[in-house]
């Protein structure tokens, strides 16, 4: 990602405002390698982790909200001297999410995005039951009826 601005931490709903700065400050010093790696250096707990997991904001490091809520389980299973023994797993495959399931997890735990407008993964379908876009009715003449 290198420079590449980041928008909406503050919108996910629960997490401490703490994390978010520690979470600024250790990538300050370093990029994160894994999602356990942002866990500890940023010293975040089990419940910030689910969170941060559960709003999409692991993708960088995982690929997927699926993968990241399954990795952020386990960041922090270790306690004490375990805490830096590395864990050694083989990854498990997931399904993919569609990319109308990925918005409505994503807007059930950080509300509107900045991706693609929900409308947009049904725009096909609606047209085919022969909706009109709003984009189309700005051309009608005040009093015309809408159909097709």
């Amino acid at each position: 990602m290198g420079d590449a601005v980041r928008l909406g931490f503050h919108q996910i709903r629960g997490r401490e405002r703490d994390a978010a700065w520690r979470i600024g400050e250790a990538r300050s010093l370093k990029q994160f390698r894994d999602v356990r790696d942002r866990a500890t250096r940023a010293s975040l707990t089990q419940h910030d982790m689910a969170l941060l997991a559960s709003a999409d904001a692991l993708q960088a490091l995982t690929g997927n909200r699926q993968e990241a809520i399954s990795s952020a389980a386990r960041s922090l299973c270790g306690k004490g001297l375990l805490k830096v023994a590395p864990i050694e797993e083989a990854p498990v495959h997931r399904v993919v999410p569609s990319e109308a399931e990925h918005m409505l997890a994503a807007y059930r735990h950080a509300g509107p995005a900045l991706d693609r407008h929900p409308i947009a993964s049904l725009r096909e379908r609606l047209h085919r039951q022969r909706f009109i876009a709003s984009a189309d009715l700005a051309a009608f003449s005040n009093g015309q009826i809408a159909r097709q």
